[in-house]
């Protein structure tokens, strides 16, 4: 019961954190916005990578999906350091679709842990 309730904790720190970063990223499509980030928006990242960690040393099943993050700190980075004017669109998409999977995984987590508990309750 207890391994439910911390996975339930950190699937809504997860989920509330990449909405948050998910946001900030779809509101807004200037050049200047994706290469000088905010620096909540970096504290936002580095605490949601606090908290996969966390995730992955708490809960020991380990699935295929909990690398699909990667891809939304990819698509957090490479405008940093990629994104000019003349390649703005492609950057903006890029980081658009890229921190969309940030909430990816969890979808797949929230999935597992319903259907999990589905099947406890039937034993019973």
């Amino acid at each position: 019961m207890k391994k439910n309730v911390l996975t339930i904790v950190l699937l809504i720190g997860l989920f509330a954190l990449g909405s948050l970063i998910i946001n900030y990223y779809w509101t807004n499509n200037t050049l200047s916005s994706i290469v000088f980030v905010p620096m909540y928006v970096v504290v936002m990242t580095f605490f949601y990578i606090i908290l996969q960690i966390a995730k992955r040393y708490f809960i020991s099943n380990k699935n295929w999906w909990d690398w699909l993050y990667y891809l939304g700190l990819i698509g957090v980075l490479l405008p940093l350091y990629f994104a000019k004017e003349e390649n703005l669109d492609t950057f903006q998409w890029v980081s658009d679709c890229g921190v969309s999977f940030l909430i990816v995984p969890l979808l797949f987590d929230i999935k597992e842990l319903i259907i999990s508990n589905k099947t406890r309750y039937e034993e019973n």
